[in-house]
């Protein structure tokens, strides 16, 4: 049996975290997870808004919604199969999450949330907004001046 510590969550490119590859549209199959701290990046919900240098994070819920409690799903390999494991938000959020948590303003959660499911904020959150999705979350490596930008798009983004 695995725990939530046996969980590979590592921190990552933020455009191979996110499945983004060039400027073509993000992989249906994606299951990535893990966290980076990025520059930026940009929320949309119909109108779109800068989040400075947070403490991004990428997993996924399960394509099914589950009655209860918010569930985190990660896919890992084990013993040279692919397993799906399935832990509450809160208990993801207070064991891989809350010791993350350094200098940052904010905390990005790029999780589908189809059931529009409250967040807990993890321990130790203090002062920091949690921003969360309700709806799915897609990621799009946008055009702009300079350097590309990162959007996350999402039926509606909240804060805690």
């Amino acid at each position: 049996m695995l725990s939530v510590a046996d969980i590979p969550f590592e921190r990552r490119d933020v455009l191979e975290l996110l499945g983004l590859r060039g400027e073509e549209a993000p992989d249906e199959q994606f299951d990535e997870h893990g966290w980076c701290r990025p520059t930026e990046v940009w929320l949309d919900d119909g109108s779109a808004r800068c989040v400075a240098s947070p403490l991004l994070i990428a997993a996924h819920t399960p394509d099914e919604p589950l009655p209860g409690p918010l569930m985190v799903e990660l896919w890992v390999e084990h013993e040279g199969e692919p397993l799906a494991v399935r832990v509450p938000w809160t208990r993801f959020a207070e064991e891989r999450i809350a010791p993350l948590l350094g200098p940052e303003r904010d905390v990005v959660v790029a999780l589908c949330n189809p059931q529009g499911k409250p967040l807990a904020p993890p321990p130790g959150l203090g002062g920091r907004t949690l921003h969360f999705a309700e709806g799915d979350v897609t990621a799009w490596l946008e055009p702009a001046d300079g350097a590309p930008r990162i959007s996350l798009t999402a039926q509606r983004w909240r804060t805690a």
